[in-house]
């Protein structure tokens, strides 16, 4: 992924506002491990809600509207079908203080 992109990609900024504790804690993880068994669908579309939380601000979630428009809707991530398997790493990201996209936006 171009730095350029990276960027603009929301997640490894919802880690970096999870470290500095602009987020509840563990909202990734909750993303990530959320399930609804009666309205199955992919966990990206977990993560693509809880940008819309940081964009908008979400009450129920304790998440205040944080964002400038980082996380504002953008037509070509919103209709990005990320699989659960790739999803799965973005675990990896909000533990890492010295990721490298973490790095670039600090």
């Amino acid at each position: 992924m171009p730095a350029a992109a990276c960027r603009r990609w929301p997640k490894p900024n919802c880690a970096f506002c999870a470290d500095r504790g602009l987020l509840p804690a563990e909202s990734l993880k909750h993303a990530l491990a959320h399930r609804d068994p009666y309205n199955p669908h992919p966990v990206w579309h977990n993560f693509r809600g809880l940008f819309r939380a940081i964009d908008e601000g979400n009450a129920g979630l304790n998440i205040p509207a944080i964002n400038g428009g980082l996380f504002a809707p953008d037509p070509t991530l919103d209709a990005l079908r990320v699989p659960d398997e790739v999803c799965s790493h973005f675990k990896e990201l909000e533990s890492s203080l010295h990721h490298p996209y973490l790095v670039e936006q600090a």
